[in-house]
């Protein structure tokens, strides 16, 4: 059940997990909705995963990034993601990150908690399979 009343979560009060060694992840709220921000050293990034059942929102909060997404057919989109870039990502579409520049990047997101599972992902004989998961 979602709490009653309204609260405040500050950043600096949540223990972040070390995701691939380096990635902090925070996640800052986890009702009905999945809230919650992460840390990319320069050069690193979050690999290509998909969230099978629900859309995501990326909020780029500092730092410049470069944003992927795959195609049915394979294809790598990727275009610049700057400070102040919102993305929206539908369910089921391929798409990951990297923090390029000279600072490190930081975003939020949000999804839908029940269904924020991630499956990361690689096009393999004509079609996107999952190859490792992570289930929130």
């Amino acid at each position: 059940m979602a709490n009653e009343e309204p609260y405040t979560v500050h950043g600096s009060d949540v223990e972040p997990k070390i995701l691939e060694g380096e990635i902090a992840v925070r996640d800052m709220l986890e009702e009905d909705i999945y809230l919650g921000d992460a840390d990319f050293p320069e050069g690193t990034g979050i690999a290509t995963h998909v969230h099978p059942t629900c859309h995501e929102v990326i909020i780029i909060t500092q730092g410049d990034s470069e944003f992927h997404w795959g195609r049915p057919d394979g294809e790598i989109v990727t275009q610049p993601a700057p400070k102040g870039t919102y993305v929206f990502v539908p369910q089921g579409v391929p798409h990951g990150f990297k923090a390029v520049g000279e600072m490190s990047m930081t975003f939020i997101y949000v999804g839908r908690k029940e269904n924020f599972a991630r499956d990361f992902v690689e096009f393999r004989d004509g079609a996107w399979v999952a190859v490792r998961s992570v289930d929130f």
